[in-house]
């Protein structure tokens, strides 16, 4: 289905029903990312409506450059809530969606019953981010030396733990997303990476009091942990904080298990 919104032509999907869960994927990707790591979550629970989504420019999502900003996204995600969401919901982000569910939570925190954040963006600048090294790695070299050269590049860049069934994961549910992506759209976008106004002061003086659900890898080289930590764990009293060891930025497929024991405990 396509959500339509002035020039933009959102494609989004609908499972289940229930509590509306909106997911919310990174940057570059799509809503495969969260449909990946989700689907088998739900397998054995009832009464929640999943909705994916993909970003504008990338996934089937149309890629109209006036709506290459943060601002302009998060306009689209709210007008799409306004539209297609009735009551209250939850809301799920990953990475880049992760900092768009804050920006969500801080417009209509009374619609928000709970959040879950994965691996999210806080320091929208690279260079400023306290991002980790790569104390520990699992790389099964008899299998990486099927892949091609550029594949087993690409993977290595953010795996933690590399063997075959990761990189499946990998290809299922990252890849495909990578491959179609909207690059005019992309680097335009990253030009406009925060939110015009101060996303954490707002945080801050809201006092976000329902429960949160924020996890972090160990040995995430994309946004890393400190930041996640000191900048989001203090704004919201009812934060969980789960960092997992042996757990890059793709945490959900690395350490799959026990993120999906945590999130139906916490659902």
């Amino acid at each position: 289905m396509f959500y339509r919104y002035q020039e933009l032509e959102m494609h989004y999907k609908i499972y289940g029903h229930g509590t509306p869960i909106l997911m919310i994927h990174g940057l570059s990707c799509d809503m495969r990312l969260l449909v990946g790591c989700m689907k088998p979550i739900f397998k054995d629970i009832d009464g929640f409506q999943r909705i994916y989504i993909d970003l504008p420019g990338m996934g089937l999502s149309n890629a109209p450059l006036s709506f290459a900003s943060c601002d302009k996204i998060l306009e689209a995600l709210l007008a799409f809530i306004e539209d297609n969401i009735k009551g209250d919901f939850i809301l799920a982000g990953e990475s880049y969606g992760g900092y768009l569910v804050n920006g969500i939570i801080s417009i209509m925190p009374e619609r928000v019953i709970k959040a879950i954040e994965i691996c999210p963006m806080v320091v929208e600048n690279h260079d400023e981010r306290r991002k980790t090294s790569k104390n520990f790695t699992d790389f099964d070299e008899e299998f990486m030396a099927t892949l091609s050269e550029q594949n087993r590049k690409y993977f290595s860049n953010f795996a933690v733990i590399a063997n075959k069934e990761t990189y499946d994961r990998y290809a299922s549910d990252i890849i495909p997303g990578i491959k179609c992506f909207d690059k005019n759209f992309i680097y335009m976008l990253r030009k406009n990476y925060s939110f015009s106004f101060d996303l954490y002061a707002r945080l801050a003086e809201l006092k976000f009091d329902k429960p949160i659900l924020i996890f972090a890898g160990k040995q995430d080289t994309a946004v890393g942990y400190v930041d996640l930590f000191e900048g989001l764990v203090p704004l919201f009293p009812q934060a969980s904080f789960i960092l997992l060891n042996k757990a890059g930025h793709n945490l959900q497929i690395e350490q799959k298990d026990v993120f999906e024991t945590l999130i139906k405990n916490w659902l």
